[in-house]
């Protein structure tokens, strides 16, 4: 079992890409998704449902969407969650064996898909699925060039947080960072793409924490997240996940519609210290969110994260005996999703689990 002084000085580097296929379980025909493990394949949410079936036209195992779907229903296609391989996915974004990610460390994250219609949204459009192709042949050649000049996250994440950033709420100001630094060293159409992306750094933020979090000593959790069904954590030597149904984030929204409940590995952040665990350090991107965050962010995350980090300044690590102790959850912003399937974002809101679901498993 890693030791805090490891854990505290893992130093993340973006270093390049590697194949999902390098990192994934054994057979061809899997898709790794957010979260804890369905307990039921063949009743995934419909917006996990719209990116699942546009990962199985993206390799080739299906010819259009109902016989996609037709082959999830019929246990053709292996589903598994990413965390338990080292990789993290936001939202309803599935990871399937030819695609590639970038590389930090022992972890990886799919690129960025920028706005539109994407699948981390669970949209059903053609252009959804047709953003994957274009990731392959455009985004991922232009970044070749990381290899060779690796990108220190932690560094990148301290700038983010003193101008205001929590990591996931907002990465704005860091992905403007990367963008301004890649400018010159990209083509000006993925510069562009770059500049009008402002959460391209979350998920380089995600794979950082998952790193990180791989290195957590004992009583730490290292994999936490939804899957539109179930939120859920792991912690560090745990080969399964404890879960509780999950409920939907709440939060200011801005279109109607029904939220789907808890989905993203992006919780990972919270359970690295950023995100909303570091409101009371970043609160801008709160400010809307008074009624459903606590009245003292800063003491909650002093209550119940173990260790400060010496690069960010900032508590890290959630730590189940300070949950168990203080009977206090963790915080964790989430976008909301529509719970139809319809691809839309209906607001970012706050999630937090129930303190029962550590009680599962005890100190």
């Amino acid at each position: 079992m890693p030791h805090q002084d490891e854990f505290l000085a893992m130093r993340p580097l973006w270093s390049g890409t590697i194949r999902a296929r390098a990192l994934g379980p054994p057979g061809e025909k899997w898709i790794l998704h957010a979260g804890p493990p369905f307990a039921d394949p063949a009743d995934v949410p419909p917006p996990v449902a719209n990116s699942l079936a546009a990962a199985i036209r993206f390799e080739g195992w299906a010819k259009d969407d109902a016989e996609a779907r037709a082959n999830l229903a019929r246990g053709r296609i292996a589903l598994h969650p990413a965390q338990d391989y080292g990789v993290v996915t936001p939202l309803a974004f599935p990871v399937s064996p030819s695609m590639t990610l970038m590389r930090v460390g022992t972890a990886a994250a799919p690129f960025n898909e920028g706005g539109g219609d994407v699948l981390r949204l669970g949209s059903p459009a053609a252009a959804a699925r047709e953003r994957l192709n274009w990731i392959e042949r455009a985004l991922v050649p232009a970044f070749a060039f990381v290899a060779d000049a690796p990108v220190d996250l932690l560094a990148r994440a301290k700038s983010a947080l003193d101008a205001g950033d929590d990591l996931h709420a907002s990465s704005a100001g860091a992905s403007a960072a990367l963008a301004r630094d890649f400018a010159a060293r990209v083509p000006p159409d993925i510069a562009g793409f770059l500049a009008g992306a402002p959460a391209f750094f979350l998920n380089l933020a995600m794979a950082m924490a998952c790193a990180c979090l791989a290195k957590a000593p004992a009583g730490l959790i290292t994999a936490l997240g939804g899957n539109g069904r179930d939120f859920g954590f792991k912690r560090a030597g745990d080969a399964t996940w404890t879960t509780a149904p999950a409920t939907p984030p709440r939060g200011p929204v801005s279109a109607p519609g029904a939220v789907l409940p808890a989905i993203g590995d992006s919780a990972v952040v919270e359970a690295f210290g950023l995100g909303a665990m570091a409101a009371g350090v970043a609160p801008a991107p709160y400010r809307d969110y008074g009624p459903w965050l606590p009245a003292d962010s800063l003491r909650l995350a002093r209550e119940i994260l173990a260790h400060d980090h010496p690069i960010l300044g900032v508590p890290v690590g959630l730590d189940i005996g300070r949950i168990l102790k203080k009977n206090q959850s963790p915080v964790v912003s989430l976008a909301m999703l529509a719970a139809d399937g319809s691809g839309r974002m209906l607001g970012r809101g706050i999630f937090r689990p129930d303190p029962l679901i550590f009680v599962k498993i005890g100190p």
